[in-house]
């Protein structure tokens, strides 16, 4: 079966993937590590990944080589963008890296077909989910393996003076004001904002606060108000 990939939202009419193409079971780590006099090996300090590398050899097929020149132009359009976008491939339908082209190489031209070799770079390592996850719950199983930074959303039904989430790690976050029934209070955990009614209030945020994540396993976040809604990607290393 032919594997064909899709970027930015897009496809490309006739191109398929050839064999060779690499995502890699994890990207290269970076690690730090700390020599000790008069003592043997070093300390491990931090490891982090690398961007990841996608490379990407592929045929586009046409029915002339007259062809080529239009389709260049059109591949251009197709592969250039400013900044990262996703990318899906045909035999991993759930999954979504995002990336930007690195390069490409020269097309090697037939009278049917032409080859090259496409690679990506994905300054983000992790592979995201292609499905926006809403939870409604207090209680719920994460299957990625990454931690991941969610939307926290609740509307008041009541006024209040203060408003309080925890997660099960101890990760609280707490805001505080007049808050009117029927405000709707949106935390971005990911861009460290705070909508209230649309608009940023990040001078209502406790300055002790931490933004809870979710983490692999059994998660649980309890709110000093009813009606939490928790939004999340989930994702891999």
């Amino acid at each position: 079966m032919s594997v064909t990939f899709s970027f930015n939202g897009r496809t490309f009419s006739g191109m398929e993937i050839l064999r060779g193409e690499s995502r890699g079971i994890l990207p290269d780590i970076r690690t730090n590590s700390f020599d000790i006099p008069r003592r043997n090996g070093a300390v491990l300090g931090d490891r982090a990944l690398q961007p990841r590398v996608l490379t990407i050899p592929f045929i586009l097929r046409y029915e002339s080589i007259s062809q080529i020149q239009t389709l260049k132009r059109e591949l251009a359009s197709f592969l250039y963008t400013k900044e990262a976008a996703p990318i899906i491939f045909s035999d991993e339908p759930t999954i979504q890296y995002f990336g930007v082209l690195a390069s490409s190489s020269e097309l090697e031209e037939y009278p049917l077909f032409a080859t090259g070799v496409l690679v990506f770079v994905c300054h983000d390592p992790l592979k995201y989910s292609t499905s926006l996850r809403t939870v409604a719950t207090n209680s719920f199983s994460y299957s990625g393996s990454a931690p991941v930074a969610p939307i926290l959303s609740v509307i008041l039904q009541n006024p209040v003076s203060a408003l309080v989430l925890t997660n099960g790690e101890g990760e609280m976050f707490r805001m505080v004001g007049d808050f009117s029934a029927g405000t709707e209070i949106v935390i971005d955990t990911a861009r460290r904002l705070v909508l209230i009614n649309g608009v940023p209030r990040m001078d209502t945020v406790d300055f002790q606060s931490r933004w809870p994540k979710i983490y692999p396993g059994l998660n649980t976040f309890e709110s000093s108000q009813p009606g939490l809604v928790i939004q999340f990607r989930e994702r891999w290393y």
